[in-house]
């Protein structure tokens, strides 16, 4: 019985529920052990060593992982020892301190990370960090941008491709085969 915490759902039936039973019949059943503690390959932690080490703008993401791992400790001497920025996920949020030096949670916006914020360029954002950014409005575009994108293996790109005007959202260009 180890493993991720989970949801359950336990069926009684109905003429268990308002059953009566006499206490001295109950059995007292122990909790399960804790789980083991399992070490990661020594192989795998070097070549996370080397990769981080290598990284220009490495970011550690705290995700639910640590909270369940209980990982409080460790990850706060982490990223203390290495200096390293650090973003919770909103599963990880109080595995360290958002007033930490290190929690790069001021960047985000106050918008849950699946909003699509109307007029935001997230082209020029991704620009700013060392990427490549298009903002698309034409299936041309489209095209010649993910051409670049596609020969362009050394940074990440994003496309913010503008889409029917017709959606519930505010109204944004649309791609077509013809520019506006």
């Amino acid at each position: 019985m180890y493993g991720r915490p989970g949801a359950c759902y336990v069926d009684i039936a109905g003429d268990m529920v308002n059953a009566k039973v006499d206490r001295s019949q109950v059995r007292v059943v122990s909790c399960c052990p804790s789980p083991p503690v399992s070490l990661a390959h020594h192989g795998a932690i070097a070549e996370a060593i080397s990769v981080t080490r290598a990284a220009k703008r490495p970011l550690v993401i705290i995700g639910k992982g640590a909270a369940y791992g209980r990982a409080e400790t460790a990850l706060k001497e982490f990223v203390e020892i290495t200096g390293l920025p650090f973003l919770p996920t909103p599963m990880g949020k109080g595995v360290l301190p958002d007033d930490h030096p290190n929690c790069v949670s001021a960047a985000r916006s106050s918008a849950p990370p699946v909003t699509l914020l109307p007029e935001a360029r997230y082209d020029e954002v991704m620009t700013a960090f060392g990427g490549q950014g298009f903002l698309v409005r034409t299936v041309e575009e489209l095209r010649s941008a993910l051409q670049l994108s596609l020969s362009d293996w050394e940074r990440p790109s994003l496309l913010n491709v503008l889409i029917d005007p017709s959606s519930d959202r505010k109204e944004q260009g649309c791609v077509t085969d013809t520019p506006h």
